[in-house]
C-alpha cells in the first residue's frame, strides 16, 4: 500500500471517528480526542498509532488473531491508538455470503469463516473470518484495549463489487 493511500485511509477513518469519539462521554478532548485537524500534523514514523486494515479477516484462526491484537498493543507505547478495518458478517445482507458460511463451516467449524478460492472453487487461497460487533469489541478488550469504538457500514467488496458487505472499522487505544 503507498502511503498516499495510507493516509487517505487513515484520515478517512479518523474523519469517520470524530462524531463517535466527541460524543462520548468517556473520552476527553483534553486527553486524546482526534480530529481532523491533528491527523494532518501527525508525522507517520514517530506517531503511536497502528494500523490493521483487513489483516484480522484473513491472518488466521482464533488463537493467531488473537496473537495480531496482542503484537499490536505491545507495538503501541501508552495512549496509543490502533485503528483496524475487519469484514463483517453479512448473511442477513447477502445471501452470496450466507451460502459460503453454511458450506465452509464443516471444514472451518468457525461460524463466518470460510475459504477465500481462486478462479479453480477447489484452489482454496485462505480463509476469510467476518466479525460481529461484539467479536471484534472483545477481542480488542481481552488484549486490553480501552475506549474501543466500532461501527458497521454496509459498503462494495473489493473482491465482489457487485456485491454489498459489511464492513467494521474500530479505533481503540492502549491505557
Amino acid at each position: 500500500m503507498s502511503m498516499k493511500v495510507l493516509l487517505r485511509w487513515l484520515r478517512n477513518v479518523t474523519t469517520m471517528w470524530t462524531d463517535v469519539v466527541s460524543s462520548s462521554t468517556t473520552l476527553q478532548p483534553s486527553g486524546y480526542l482526534i480530529t481532523q485537524t491533528t491527523m494532518a500534523s501527525i508525522n507517520i514514523l514517530t506517531s503511536n498509532f497502528c494500523i490493521l486494515q483487513l489483516l484480522l479477516s484473513i491472518v488466521g484462526n482464533v488463537a493467531k488473531r488473537c496473537q495480531t491484537i496482542t503484537t499490536a498493543y505491545h507495538s503501541l507505547k501508552k495512549g496509543g491508538y490502533i485503528y483496524l478495518s475487519c469484514s463483517g458478517v453479512s448473511d442477513t445482507i447477502n445471501s452470496n455470503y450466507k451460502q459460503l458460511y453454511e458450506r465452509d463451516y464443516p471444514a472451518t467449524q468457525e461460524m463466518y469463516t470460510y475459504y477465500s478460492r481462486g478462479a479453480n472453487i477447489d484452489n482454496i487461497l485462505y480463509s476469510t473470518h467476518h466479525f460481529t460487533v461484539n467479536e471484534i469489541t472483545k477481542l480488542l478488550k481481552e488484549g486490553g484495549f480501552v475506549d474501543v469504538h466500532v461501527q458497521e457500514i454496509q459498503e462494495r467488496s473489493s473482491r465482489r463489487p457487485e456485491e454489498v458487505a459489511n464492513f467494521l472499522y474500530a479505533m481503540a487505544r492502549k491505557p
